[in-house]
């Protein structure tokens, strides 16, 4: 029985950032093109991407191209060439959101519906792979019991999905907040982040519950403990957040990523990674060592009993302890030397956080450089900058090497042979057809051969083993002209690898579908351009209305936003754990603008809208 092929799924915000994810283990990259992406200021040239393809290929690793954001008419051109392009410079699937990408004239690519798409329900992930999509990447609100009813409905379709990084608050691709706020639409790439905004908290009679609360601002996933039940469930790609993360993050999470995989896979024999090459990780893989707020595994095993960091939407990272003593100067906290000279820290003072860098450590005493407040004894305290961490990867990043077997031949006359293998059976030659003459000392010399073919390349390519074909007879041949040898045959090796590569075909088959009844055929089908209009009138749905971002004003009226986390909850104001509560309303108020917060306890939701009287 063939194994089931499972996917560690890395973020890069550019070439440097996706080879030091394939480096750390991932078995797949994401990356942003030229224009389109969800991540506007994470673009990247045709010939970045080409790059990062050449690397990434030589470990059977797969390059993505997020161009997943709304598209206008005049933009459809242009999107079908850029599509054309990142296919040539070897991009393996184009992760979309437009439904247009469906009806456009690509080459021979496979699409992956972004999360951005909303993938909730079977009605949802079946409707996307009949109209042409081989992967979905699935909504991050859903538990692994869901994800699981999913695949046993739909076992042929391709599921993706988050197991770490940050969560956005809404259902990804409804969130119309940062258009109506500042005129930025998330469905174009330029979220303004409205989620990670102090507001005040009232009720309905104007009584303040929280003062200056991140009150959208939810914690990170992290779902490492629950990587078998996933793909048990179905999923068989895991995918890292984080393409606005800066290159410590992508090799950190993935090293650990894949530290955690290959433990689960060293058990599960009916598993397989698709990507070759041996990893090497130096340092210990820890997320919490870069950036990270507090973690949470959000609904995957159910509703947790805090899903938002209330106090900073700031990363936190590791906690050391509480703060002891104070002084003009300095602060006393537990567990304080495990600090280091320039330690980036977090205090968390009576709701509100602070943070600094650390000037010098003695023993548990931190005196801090340009602290923005004044610590109290019993503040928290936490590290978001470990310098000797970052240290440690700039010092010994992890490796990847391809492991080759060399072999020489040579019957004592004419030209010899070396020929090196690896093993997916991709195999190179090279004629060595210099004059050559049979040593003196075959042993020494077999020796001295043996020693210059192992030594390292200055390439990913390593040969772990030379020998002799039976029968050989070993010339006599300088060091040098050994090395000379070698370098050759890798670059041989190289060749043939890249040659042996195959970008994928696409496997879903377009069937004439119906768009399921039982979904949105609202603004929230986000119809952008004539061709989007036109897939979804095909699929059954006459006269689509526009997207909500196109609008000319959102009326204040519209839900903005609908989201599973619920504020009430996080403030153990919510009816089920308070019997005797009303679900009220709550007021959210921030510098230019009045949120009002409802809820909808049938579906255990929460929505967002603009008060009428909503300034900005």
């Amino acid at each position: 029985m063939p194994k089931r092929i499972v996917e560690l799924l890395s973020p890069a915000q550019d070439a440097a950032s996706g080879m030091a994810a394939v480096r750390a283990g991932a078995d797949a990259v994401y990356i942003g093109g030229p224009r389109f992406g969800a991540r506007s200021k994470a673009t990247n040239s045709i010939e970045e991407i080409a790059s990062l393809c050449d690397y990434a290929h030589l470990f059977n690793v797969r390059i993505y191209a997020t161009l997943n954001t709304l598209l206008d008419d005049k933009d459809l051109s242009d999107a079908e060439r850029i599509a054309r392009k990142l296919h040539d410079a070897g991009v393996d699937a184009l992760i979309i959101q437009d439904m247009s990408w469906l009806t456009l004239n690509l080459p021979g690519i496979p699409l992956h519906a972004s999360t951005q798409t909303d993938n909730r329900t079977v009605e949802k992930v079946g409707f996307l792979h009949r109209a042409g999509c081989d992967r979905v990447v699935l909504a991050r609100e859903l538990s692994i019991e869901s994800i699981a009813s999913i695949h046993r409905a739909l076992p042929g379709v391709e599921l993706e999905a988050f197991v770490h990084g940050a969560l956005c608050v809404c259902y990804s691709g409804q969130c119309y907040l940062s258009q109506k706020l500042f005129g930025r639409s998330a469905n174009r790439g330029e979220c303004a982040q409205a989620c990670r905004l102090p507001y005040r908290i009232e009720d309905t009679h104007g009584h303040t519950l929280r003062e200056c609360a991140y009150a959208l601002s939810l914690h990170d996933l992290n779902l490492a403990d629950h990587l078998e039940a996933l793909i048990d469930a179905g999923v068989s790609s895991l995918k890292i957040e984080g393409r606005m993360k800066g290159i410590n993050y992508v090799e950190n999470v993935t090293a650990y990523y894949h530290q955690r995989l290959n433990t689960l896979l060293a058990r599960r024999k009916d598993l397989q990674r698709p990507s070759h090459g041996r990893v090497s990780i130096p340092f210990t893989a820890d997320p919490r060592a870069t950036f990270a707020r507090p973690f949470t595994t959000y609904f995957a095993t159910g509703r947790p009993d805090r899903l938002a960091n209330l106090d900073t939407p700031k990363s936190v990272g590791e906690f050391i302890g509480e703060v002891r003593a104070t002084g003009k100067i300095w602060i006393e906290v537990e567990n304080g030397n495990r600090l280091t000279n320039g330690d980036g820290i977090l205090l968390v003072s009576h709701g509100k956080a602070m943070g600094c860098r650390v000037n010098r450590v003695e023993r548990n005493r931190l005196y801090p450089f340009g602290l923005n407040g004044t610590p109290t004894r019993g503040d928290r305290v936490f590290r978001n900058a470990n310098v000797e961490f970052e240290e440690a990867l700039q010092r010994h990043p992890a490796t990847r090497t391809l492991e080759i077997y060399a072999e020489m031949s040579w019957d004592g006359e004419g030209d010899a042979t070396l020929t090196a293998r690896d093993a997916q059976g991709v195999s190179a030659a090279l004629r060595v057809g210099e004059p050559l003459e049979r040593a003196e000392r075959p042993e020494r010399q077999a020796a001295i051969w043996t020693q210059q073919m192992l030594k390292a390349s200055g390439t990913p390519i390593r040969i772990v083993t030379f020998s002799w074909l039976a029968g050989s007879h070993v010339p006599f041949m300088k060091q040098s002209s050994i090395n000379a040898l070698r370098q050759n045959l890798i670059e041989n090796y190289l060749k043939a690898k890249m040659q042996a590569y195959r970008q994928p075909s696409p496997k879903a088959r377009k069937t004439a579908t119906t768009y399921p009844p039982t979904l949105p055929t609202d603004g929230r089908l986000n119809v952008s351009n004539k061709l989007a209009e036109l897939f979804y009138a095909t699929h059954g749905v006459a006269n689509p209305p526009p997207a909500l971002d196109i609008l000319q004003g959102i009326p204040p009226e519209m839900e903005l936003m609908r989201t599973k986390y619920c504020l009430r909850h996080e403030l153990s104001l919510c009816p089920r754990q308070a019997p005797g509560t009303k679900a009220e309303p709550l007021t959210l108020t921030t510098q230019h603008h009045r949120l009002l917060a409802e809820f909808d306890c049938a579906r255990c939701e929460m929505t967002i809208k603009t008060l009428p009287d909503a300034r900005g």
